[in-house]
Formats: structure tokens, C-alpha cells, sequence
């Protein structure tokens, strides 16, 4: 029920999607080095992690676990 993040500086946000582009939830922080935060996902369904830092975004897919 957590997801971890690794290699980004400074602060940012984390916005998690369904595959389908439903907004499921958006964290900010001011510190995104080693983050980790706590979300209940389905088992077994693919989503999207995007995460807007001072460097740019990135963009993720994920099959929650």
C-alpha cells in the first residue's frame, strides 16, 4: 500500500491516475528525495504516477500489487 520515489529533488507533486484518466488522488511536498507515501490501490489494475518536480515531469505506468 505504498508508493516510494527515488532520484528527485526538491519540492513537487504526485498525482496518481486511473489507466483510464480519472484523477485518483495529489500529494505536495517539499521534499521529494526518497518520498514515500501511503494509497490503497486495487490489486492487479494499472495506473499512472506523474510527478511534477523543478526538473520538468515524469510520468509513470504502475500495476498495483
Amino acid at each position: 500500500g505504498s508508493i516510494y520515489l527515488r532520484g528527485f529533488q526538491g519540492p513537487g507533486a504526485i498525482e496518481v491516475y486511473s489507466i483510464i484518466g480519472n484523477k485518483i488522488t495529489e500529494v505536495n511536498t517539499q521534499d521529494l528525495h526518497s518520498f514515500q507515501f501511503l494509497i490503497e490501490l486495487e490489486s492487479r489494475n494499472m495506473y499512472i504516477i506523474r510527478v511534477v518536480s523543478s526538473n520538468g515531469v515524469k510520468t509513470f505506468k504502475i500495476v498495483a500489487s
